[in-house]
């Protein structure tokens, strides 16, 4: 009979030790509300952004205070309920690939707020309702090459010397760029000059191509 009596106490006693490996907050601490505001380039905008990107609340005083803040939703808005003690928190998460972080200050109403980077300390105290915690980013831009432009001439020489004559004006003359062969570009002599311009044709190495009119024959040479 004491054995079974034994066995009994031991549940209850490892149920108490179970119970107090949780977290509790003190009776007497002081508790607000967060609000997590993610803007896309000053504005406030719908995306799964803030979906993928977590915002953690560690208290500057007591790390292992911690507190993950996510959305549900494509609203780009997080808000706590009041749950998170008052003081000074350090404010922590990885923005997506492919975004950057924009510093600024954010006016609305009454209020100011300075836009949060990441590692910024915020303060939660009870002067409003929500502790707002703004968050400007935009996707960033990859820098464009500048494509430089040129003019095209072409003259065509019978034997060495440029003759007037109508051969030029059928024989249709094409760059193929060597890098993106979509990009051509075709000379047409519009008289009997034997030269045929271009202009804005982009900087870089093309071949060259065209049909030789019957009778007639490359040469060689400088």
């Amino acid at each position: 009979m004491k054995k079974k009596l034994i066995s009994l106490l031991v549940i209850p006693i490892l149920c108490l030790f179970a119970v107090c490996s949780f977290h509790f907050v003190k009776a007497d601490t002081a508790l607000g509300m967060v609000q997590v505001n993610l803007h896309t380039d000053g504005r406030l905008e719908s995306s799964d952004v803030l979906k993928n990107m977590p915002i953690t609340l560690t208290s500057t005083t007591d790390a292992s205070q911690t507190f993950t803040l996510t959305c549900e939703d494509s609203s780009n808005v997080i808000k706590t309920k009041k749950t998170i003690p008052l003081g000074e928190y350090v404010v922590s998460f990885q923005l997506p690939e492919n975004y950057v972080t924009l510093s600024g200050v954010y006016t609305n109403g009454p209020r100011t707020d300075t836009y949060v980077q990441n590692g910024n300390v915020v303060t939660l105290n009870q002067k409003f309702a929500y502790n707002m915690i703004y968050i400007n980013i935009k996707e960033r831009e990859e820098p464009q090459p500048v494509e430089k432009y040129g003019k095209i001439e072409v003259n065509l020489h019978t034997d060495g010397k440029l003759v007037e004559s109508g051969v030029l004006k059928n024989m249709p003359v094409t760059l193929v760029s060597k890098e993106d062969p979509t990009k051509t570009y075709t000379l047409n002599c519009q008289d009997d000059s034997n030269r045929a311009e271009l202009e804005n044709v982009p900087f870089g190495e093309y071949i060259v191509s065209f049909d030789i009119p019957e009778k007639y024959e490359v040469l060689d040479g400088e």
